[in-house]
């Protein structure tokens, strides 16, 4: 009997001794105690504000305005996940797939490229290294890319991996026979998004004529520009 009147003694004290300390780690105001409002997930989404939350404030008055409505976060993430290329890699089936726009998707990498490859002609690295430049540089001010049709806002500069990725053992001679839907493809250099190492006035570039790696002066070459979207 002894015994079973100690462990009901400890059933019925176990819950307060599990219970911990119920007083918060922190005060309100102390850093990390900041929350998300509707118009800071809303901003981070347009990418016009950095990651960080709202700090804490003692309300004063009743609920207002968040600056935001849910219907409103709800359509900024719609418009970013729509801006997004939609493809799985694979190494099965057609390479490229023409998406009707002016753009074509490799499907190995899942990243877009401008379909012509040549419409935006050659130009100094430090005239293209800025996706502003890459995009104005495609749209209506260039009339040579005018079967471009898309509304992308995000083209760049491939990197030197990404530019090479292009030249796969399958098709080493890419002048010779571009890989259907592509166009446009010039027999010459190619500018990439990477800085030499050891020389900052210096980018990579491969002439597609024959894979071959080199790099140039980012002020003095004008080399070709192949826009790209996606990936990194």
């Amino acid at each position: 009997m002894k015994k079973r009147y100690l462990l009901s003694a400890v059933i019925l004290t176990s819950p307060a001794i599990l219970a911990g300390d119920l007083d918060p780690s922190s005060g309100p105001t102390d850093a990390g105690s900041g929350m998300y409002t509707l118009e800071d997930i809303y901003n981070r989404l347009n990418g016009t504000e950095a990651s960080v939350p709202s700090d804490f404030t003692e309300p004063t008055s009743g609920p207002g305005s968040t600056g935001k409505t849910l219907t409103e976060v709800y359509d900024k993430a719609d418009a970013v996940m729509d801006s997004q290329p939609t493809c799985i890699p694979t190494a099965a089936g057609d390479r490229f797939t023409d998406n009707g726009n002016g753009t074509v998707t490799d499907n190995r990498s899942c990243l877009m490229w401008l379909k012509d490859a040549g419409c935006v002609g050659q130009r100094a690295w430090d005239a293209v290294d800025a996706s502003t430049e890459v995009v104005t540089l495609i749209n209506a001010a260039n009339p040579a890319c005018a079967n471009y049709t898309g509304t992308y806002t995000d083209w760049r500069l491939p990197s030197l991996s990404e530019l090479v990725s292009l030249l796969t053992n399958d098709n080493k001679e890419f002048m010779v026979s571009p890989p259907s839907p592509l166009s446009g493809v010039r027999s010459s250099w190619y500018w990439s998004s990477s800085t030499q190492a050891n020389y900052s006035d210096r980018a990579w570039d491969v002439d597609l004529s024959d894979g071959f790696v080199s790099n140039g002066g980012k002020t003095m070459n004008a080399l070709y520009v192949w826009p790209v979207r996606g990936g990194q």
